[in-house]
């Protein structure tokens, strides 16, 4: 997770034919539809931030990622490509990874319309009337996918009187920004408006590697369309169409820090009574071991062991740079300052197409139906370098790994020397029992004249690897290529009604979605192939839900509400690997030359069925021509460190499928029902007290980017459900002029989605699973004063104490997991002030200041040191987010034309 400050100076400026009022008598009434209704938000029993069009304005709010500074109880953070998807975490609970194969915590809604996934959802959203941040679980009228909480973004509507809007905003960093949004009314039942807004700013972090762009650049457009007609007095019908774009916005800055320990450092430290599932991240040994075998080169060349080669000395050159760099790591890894790294040309490329369609229907003064259809379609592409350095070969270091593989080469410990054959079944490895006599062992033997050490292939490695580094300019530990296509399409019917005593409402949703992500992962440069983690994956949900109020008395209100889900995922995986790679595909070539020179075997399969009697079952025979085909077709391998590496998402095609894997479906099915309790009390015409009781889910799904081998199926997990209760009191006082609301939370998480690390044939995956049980609890406090008629006060803190009650043993371990990106303490300070408004001119200032507490990224960051067959789990410690104060000004002019 990176901080994305947006320490960028501003100069706004608004030309409108609409007056800017910044002078006030009384705080602003907010009205919000968060109960499907129009309603006061101090009416409303619902812990609930209400951002108004002049807030957006004036906190320079352009999409998701802009609140997280804005509203005290939500942090989150934005995706390693760019800004465009962000993930929230209110309250303590969080979205989880940004992906379309995981549904989000926190609903995200626009104009009504659900946006089904983070990936490609922070685009800037054009015209916004209001944002409102509702707190808790809305499993009730919001439905699925809205543990957290939910956010609504409601469009300003079109205007029934001409008008044009042109606002603009400059600032450092070559920062631009302008929107446009002319009303044109065509007659008193029939109206549009349409809005254009681009926005620009220059990275906002340099870069090291001279020869890359730097980071948390901007660059963003969009439109919108509405079109708003009454056709009668009971009947009215609203379109509007927008979209938004990111174009190829730069990686979010990124940056390591700390080293992890050796494989020998760790033993040591465990022998030592060291806690596995605490280690530390600021370990010399990685260090100790480049430097190390850079001496025994230096060394071996000058007692003539070795000879004096430039790759030798750049060997030697490359180790000193990196013992030079990741002491600069371990001095400064608690920095968030200064330039980032990179060796990637990143950039993210997202747009978004919206319809939305309302149609509202009077059948009585009393009775009214509304329908909502929302399509959407999200196509995204990034190119990212997930790692924060850079490894280039002009610019930049070799990684450890790099280093010590090329360093045991020049010792000869990476080949073997030779290989154990079994002819008796043509397969490497030791004979089976009974069959010892036809063991051999097959040397391993290079025809590199360059190998001074003739026996084995360990020199050549060596050379060739810093070769190909150089012939490639990098060695770049990981870096993806990635694009998405996701569609989502939902329909909602609401009747709506009322009496003297009673608000209700009772509606159906029917939601389906289908999205395509795939990808090139490119591990470290030379080591190992390139791979894909692709999948297809979809679903369809319908509901039926209902709420009443009942007003008992002048004081007393009592609300309850049900909502009923059925719901069915499915996922197909995509995946494709190269059966060997880089270092490992290099090494077998070695060992499949060395066979085919040590072995004469004329038509493999002929050969192999003419040794068995007839009459033998075929299955025996067959296992056995296809153990000979396995070894003998080693040596077709190329004995290219470039063998099985991709460079980008066009050649995903020359990755051949995975078997068992690739074309593999995966469907389940859920139900869920969620309720809703709300006692309210009026103390008075300014008070109200209320106390909730809430219930939600989070549908379950599948893992894109893990398989379970053992069963053959995709690698799924279920929903989680969360209980909430909660007492507020919501009151206005001093003649409308200060404003005092106030909640307590507590929550209860069952089958909580937690990210965990599993082992998978030696391999090792970052897996979802239901194993947690969650519960936290908190102080929401927000107070807002007019303290004169042009100056408004406002002070909001929030508190929060969360702990897992209980949390899965994986990888043998039981690690005390942290929760991520929630700080104990936050608070926000906001001062308004109209310092002008005469003539059609205002002149508005405003300042803020906003605190959190200190916090860590993510719950655990679990792994296994060691091979596949004898793994060494272990938990690394995390770096700390530190506490900080982020402070911004604004001073906006405005003038009416």
């Amino acid at each position: 997770m990176k901080p994305s400050s947006p320490k960028t100076l501003l100069a706004t400026a608004v030309l409108a034919v609409l007056t800017a009022e910044t002078a006030f008598a009384q705080l602003e009434e907010v009205m919000v539809t968060a109960e499907r209704r129009e309603a006061s938000i101090q009416d409303t029993p619902i812990s609930i931030e209400a951002l108004t069009e002049r807030d957006i304005q004036e906190r320079g709010i352009n999409n998701n990622l802009d609140l997280l500074n804005s509203v005290v109880g939500i942090q989150g953070y934005g995706s390693p490509a760019g800004g465009s998807s962000t993930a929230f975490v209110i309250r303590g609970i969080g979205d989880g990874q940004p992906q379309i194969d995981v549904d989000p915590a926190a609903g995200r809604y626009v104009d009504g319309v659900y946006i089904g996934k983070n990936q490609g959802s922070s685009p800037d959203i054009v015209d916004l009337a209001r944002i409102e941040i509702l707190k808790g679980p809305q499993g009730t009228l919001s439905g699925r996918n809205s543990t957290s909480g939910a956010i609504n973004y409601i469009s300003k509507a079109p205007s029934d009187e001409m008008g044009l809007t042109v606002r603009g905003t400059i600032g450092n960093y070559s920062a631009q920004e302008y929107s446009v949004r002319a009303d044109i009314p065509f007659s008193d039942t029939f109206r549009t408006a349409i809005s254009v807004n681009d926005r620009q700013r220059d990275a906002f972090y340099d870069n090291t590697n001279p020869n890359m762009d730097g980071f948390n650049s901007i660059d963003r457009d969009g439109f919108r369309v509405a079109l708003a007609w009454d056709a009668t007095d009971r009947l009215s019908v609203d379109y509007a169409y927008s979209q938004s774009n990111v174009n190829g916005e730069l990686d979010n800055w990124n940056k390591p820090t700390g080293l992890n320990p050796s494989t020998a450092a760790l033993n040591g430290y465990l022998a030592a009574g060291g806690d596995p599932a605490n280690v530390p991240i600021d370990s010399t040994s990685q260090i100790a071991t480049v430097q190390a075998l850079a001496g025994g080169v230096a060394q071996s060349v000058q007692f003539g062991l070795l000879p004096n080669l430039p790759q030798i000395q750049q060997f030697l050159g490359w180790s000193n740079d990196f013992v030079d760099w990741a002491n600069g790591v371990l001095d400064d890894g608690d920095s968030y300052f200064g330039a980032g790294s990179s060796d990637v040309a990143s950039f993210a490329d997202v747009e978004n197409e919206t319809h939305t369609l309302t149609v509202n229907y009077e059948l009585s003064e009393a009775v009214s139906i509304k329908y909502i259809y929302g399509d959407r379609t999200m196509n995204d592409r990034s190119l990212s370098d997930l790692d924060g350095i850079d490894n280039s070969v002009a610019s930049g270091v070799r990684s450890s790994l790099t280093l010590q593989t090329i360093g045991g080469a020049l010792f000869g410990q990476v080949v073997p020397a030779s290989l154990p054959f079994c002819t008796a079944t043509f397969q490497t490895g030791p004979c089976p029992a009974g069959q010892e006599a036809a063991f051999t062992n097959i040397p391993i033997v290079s025809d590199d004249p360059r190998d001074p050490t003739v026996p084995t292939y360990n020199f050549s490695l060596a050379l060739d690897m810093i070769d190909a580094i150089n012939a490639n300019g990098d060695d770049g530990i990981f870096w993806t290529d990635l694009a998405n296509s996701y569609k989502q399409e939902s329909h909602e019917l609401q009747i709506l009604g009322s009496t003297d005593s009673l608000d209700w409402v009772v509606g159906f949703y029917d939601w389906e979605d289908f999205g395509e992500m795939r990808n090139i992962q490119n591990p470290t440069y030379t080591l190992a192939s390139s791979a894909s983690r692709g999948f297809d994956a979809g679903g369809d949900a319908q509901s039926v839900f209902g709420e009443v109020t009942w007003r008992a008395s002048d004081k007393w209100s009592f609300t309850a509400g049900l909502r009923y889900n059925e719901e069915t995922k499915y996922m197909t995986y995509r995946w494709r690997d190269f059966p060997a790679g880089g270092v490992e595909a290099y090494i077998g070539a070695a060992i499949g030359d060395s066979i085919a020179n040590s072995l004469t075997i004329s038509g493999t399969e002929a050969f192999v069925r003419s040794q068995f009697p007839a009459g033998t079952p075929e299955e025996i025979v067959q296992a056995q021509v296809d153990g000979a085909v396995a070894s003998l077709t080693l040596q077709n391998t190329p004995r290219s460190l470039t063998f099985g590496y991709v460079g980008d998402l066009d050649g995903i095609g020359n990755i051949p499928e995975t078997p068992g894997v690739y074309g593999n479906y995966n469907e389940q099915e859920f139900s869920n029902t969620s309720g809703r309790l709300v006692a309210e009390y009026s103390l008075d015409d300014n008070t109200n007290f209320y106390a909730s009781y809430t219930t939600g889910y989070r549908a379950g799904g599948f893992n894109g980017g893990a398989f379970n081998s053992d069963t053959g199926t995709g690698d799924d997990f279920s929903e989680e459900t969360i209980a909430s209760f909660e007492v507020g009191v919501k009151s206005t006082l001093a003649d409308g002029r200060l404003r005092i609301n106030g909640a307590y939370y507590s929550y209860d998480y069952d089958d909580v989605q937690v990210s965990v690390v599993k082992t998978d044939s030696g391999s090792i995956s970052t897996d979802v699973v239901n194993a947690a049980k969650f519960s936290t609890e908190g102080l929401e406090l927000d107070v807002a004063w007019l303290a004169t008629d042009t100056l408004q006060l406002r002070a909001q803190y929030a508190y929060t104490n969360r702990d897992f009650d209980d949390y899965p043993i994986y990888l043998g371990l039981n690690i005390p997991p942290s929760q991520g990106l929630t700080p104990d303490n936050e608070y926000n300070l906001i001062m308004d002030w109209a310092l002008l408004n005469a003539g059609g001119n205002s002149l508005d200032f405003q300042l803020s200041a906003a605190y959190k507490d200190e916090t860590v990224s993510i719950n655990t960051v679990p792994g296994n040191y060691g091979s596949g067959n004898n793994p060494v789990p272990v938990n690394l410690d995390q770096a700390t987010n530190q506490e900080r104060t982020l402070v911004n000004a604004r001073l906006t002019f405005s003038r009416e034309l």
